[in-house]
């Protein structure tokens, strides 16, 4: 079973550990992208209490959504190359804030408070609970996390923020190597091909 739950606490109120490294090993243990994807972002809406999330990569100038789920259903759709720009299931003011700051954003009721109110998507579909941030390797943005729920304010405590950010870095590591090992794989594939055609 790939779904993790590790919002559990210690007694002293401090994350745990052991579940924490269970998460991390679950992400870090896919190379390729796109089951990588799904695990990571059924990981990330259970951990986070989320109703839906999404999660998007950088490909060439443009920014698009690689992984979409849902709290209700356990599929996530992964590759599917959707236009941040023509989302309407999201805030594309929020995600553009976030990559050009490289910070997070966290909104415990999104339609009354903060400086996103005035949003087209906020003051259209007036979410509650809103949490957007970086997935930074080396300083550089590499994905962007949104996650939002739509049922309660202040779904995004505090140890839920700290949970993901402390899986933030695995996942780095991990989008960087499956998109190396995509290229690589692609790059087989061209040299195959050329290959075939000189031996026809």
């Amino acid at each position: 079973d790939d779904s993790i739950v590790i919002t559990k606490m210690t007694n002293s109120g401090s994350l745990d550990i052991h579940t924490i490294l269970k998460a991390s090993q679950a992400i870090s243990g896919e190379i390729q992208l796109e089951r990588l994807l799904e695990k990571m972002l059924q990981i990330l809406i259970e951990n986070a209490g989320a109703e839906k999330g999404f999660f998007l990569l950088k490909e060439k100038e443009n920014w698009y959504i690689q992984a979409e789920g849902n709290s209700n259903s356990d599929k996530v759709e992964v590759l599917k190359a959707k236009s941040l720009e023509d989302n309407i299931h999201l805030s594309i003011g929020i995600v553009n804030y976030v990559i050009r700051s490289k910070k997070m954003i966290l909104l415990d009721n999104a339609s009354q408070k903060g400086i996103f109110t005035n949003d087209e998507y906020v003051k259209e579909k007036q979410p509650k609970s809103i949490l957007c941030y970086p997935i930074l390797y080396r300083g550089n943005i590499v994905g962007v996390v949104y996650l939002e729920n739509n049922l309660s304010t202040n779904v995004f405590t505090s140890h839920r923020v700290e949970i993901l950010q402390f899986l933030s870095s695995q996942i780095a590591i991990s989008i960087e190597n499956s998109l190396l090992y995509a290229s690589m794989e692609q790059k087989v594939m061209e040299r195959t091909s050329q290959v075939n055609e000189m031996l026809a």
